[in-house]
């Protein structure tokens, strides 16, 4: 007798959608939703926010973990730059790919973002 099990297959999520990026001239703020939903991947742990100032030569990645679709960068050093920023998910089955990359240079004029907490 062979007793059968049933797994939903698990995969790594698909990028983060809807990248947003607001400004002033001491923060950038990013918010995002999550990836398309689909029956193959579960819940998502965290979302790894990267970035960097261009012409780049590294990049700086922050955890965001638990379902929390924002994040706020410090960018005082960098008045004035262009930077490149993109998100990714991950679950339990491994880390996504990451979103499109967006581009803002920070300036002078402020963009107030709104979170609900």
């Amino acid at each position: 007798m062979v007793d059968l099990f049933l797994f939903k297959a698990q995969t790594p999520p698909g990028p983060p959608q809807n990248i947003t990026l607001l400004s002033d001239s001491h923060h950038i703020g990013v918010q995002w939703s999550p990836p398309v939903i689909t029956e193959s991947y579960d819940v998502i742990n965290k979302y790894v926010v990267s970035w960097g100032v261009l012409p780049m030569t590294s990049e700086v990645h922050a955890v965001i973990n638990g379902n929390v679709t924002v994040s706020i960068i410090s960018v005082t050093e960098y008045h004035g730059r262009l930077f490149r920023i993109r998100v990714r998910a991950e679950n339990n089955a491994g880390v996504g790919p990451y979103s499109n990359p967006k581009y803002l240079r920070t300036g002078k004029d402020i963009l107030i973002l709104k979170v609900a907490i």
